[in-house]
């Protein structure tokens, strides 16, 4: 426990097992960041685009999604966390 300025004692709660930065998880153990990162992002983009298919949009429509959405995911989350992609995750986009 700390001790507070005129408050008494603060509790500090456990450690936990990653920790979040906007939406970079970084786990205790750094062979985890592919698995929390970058497959939960591919799930959730599998998922939108099986959303999208349900609409009626051109494929101009769909390209403007895709880039105004998935893309800055991507990006942002290439340039955050800087380590190379096994090619047979990429075989499945």
């Amino acid at each position: 426990m700390l001790m507070g300025p005129g408050r008494g004692a603060l509790r500090v709660g456990p450690l936990t097992e990653r920790i979040c930065y906007h939406p970079v998880k970084i786990p205790k153990t750094l062979n985890l960041i592919y698995k929390l990162n970058y497959l939960l992002l591919l799930h959730t983009t599998r998922g939108d685009c099986n959303k999208w298919q349900k609409l009626e949009l051109s494929w101009l429509g769909r390209l403007a999604t895709t880039k105004m959405t998935i893309l800055p995911q991507i990006i942002y989350l290439l340039r955050t966390l800087q380590m190379s992609i096994p090619p047979t995750s990429l075989k499945g986009l």
